[in-house]
């Protein structure tokens, strides 16, 4: 099935590698590219590294979920002078004892780190989020976007 772009609306790519059926199935991938095109966008999902560079070219900028699994996509689009926002949910430490950032592998958290610094906005759910990215990250880039109303 072909769909034929809006070419009046600006285009986003909202990428999260995840399996394709989760962009639809889970609510908050969902939300977000319902709050994407209702803010006027034409939103191209795509939810692995080949669609992304597939599409990268008619795109005006980059929303992601995941650091880690955005590097690629976030060094890419900057390389392309392209805007990108990554959100996600990455704790420095974590109360309940659960794992976070210091606790996970080296390349995670290079990984995290220079996602972190590349990206033009990192988006965060709460202030603890906010000051834990920001600890990590050594950037103020960080802007609090609650998640409910």
């Amino acid at each position: 099935m072909m769909v034929c772009r809006d070419a009046n609306k600006p285009r986003v790519i909202f990428f999260a590698k995840i399996a394709k059926k989760f962009h639809s199935g889970w609510e908050y991938y969902e939300q977000d590219t319902r709050l994407l095109k209702a803010s006027g966008f034409d939103v191209k999902v795509c939810s692995s590294y080949i669609s992304f560079l597939l599409n990268i070219w008619t795109a005006n900028f980059v929303y992601a979920w995941w650091w880690h699994r955005s590097l690629p996509v976030v060094f890419i689009a900057r390389l392309l002078r392209k805007k990108v926002i990554v959100t996600g949910a990455i704790h420095a430490f974590d109360l309940s004892g659960a794992p976070h950032y210091g606790s996970k592998s080296l390349f995670y958290r290079i990984s995290v780190l220079l996602a972190l610094r590349l990206a033009n906005l990192n988006l965060c759910i709460s202030r603890h989020q906010q000051q834990s990215l920001e600890m990590i990250s050594g950037s103020k880039k960080c802007k609090i976007l609650y998640p409910s109303v």
